[in-house]
């Protein structure tokens, strides 16, 4: 802000002018205008722009999950050996596919590692779930169990015993 000093004449106070370079600010509106001009929106907007992005943040979080999981090498045993065990076939049908929204968790460390997931498998026949616990030191997953359950039936399938025969009935 700049000011100037005027002296009108002699024995006058000085006179103070102040002289602003930017335009002189408007604080009430307009006659039939309001403060908040067409921005009604801005509040629900942004709440719906913070949702859709919580959203959307939330499903790539569960996608990064999902594709680690499904990379694991526990993982592609366990659904393999369920692809490839006649009692399954037998329950589930042929093909075998993985769905989503397996859970679990799978440590590596090194050439070492833990897994411990939950499946779900689908059929042309039917739908389960596979129960798998595995360990690796220095070579390939080991199970020390690998289930596959399915609706209608009260027991697993145990998928790591030699193949045997499974009547396709449920039991009720």
């Amino acid at each position: 802000m700049r000011f100037a000093l005027g002296f009108l004449e002699a024995g006058h106070q000085p006179k103070i002018q102040f002289m602003s370079s930017s335009p002189s600010v408007r604080h009430d509106p307009a006659p039939g205008q309001d403060y908040v001009q067409n921005t009604w929106w801005s509040i629900p907007g942004g709440c719906l722009m913070l949702l859709v992005l919580f959203v959307m943040g939330s499903l790539v979080v569960v996608g990064l999950v999902q594709f680690s999981l499904s990379r694991s090498g526990a993982y592609k045993q366990a659904v393999e050996r369920t692809r490839n065990n006649p009692a399954a076939i037998t329950q589930l049908g042929s093909p075998i596919r993985a769905g989503w929204f397996t859970s679990g968790n799978v440590k590596v460390y090194g050439n070492t590692g833990e897994a411990q997931l939950i499946i779900p498998v689908s059929g042309p026949q039917n739908h389960g779930t596979i129960f798998a616990i595995a360990h690796k030191e220095a070579g390939p997953w080991q199970f020390s169990s690998l289930q596959l359950a399915v609706p209608g039936r009260k027991e697993r399938i145990d998928l790591l015993q030699p193949p045997a025969q499974v009547a396709p009935s449920r039991d009720f």
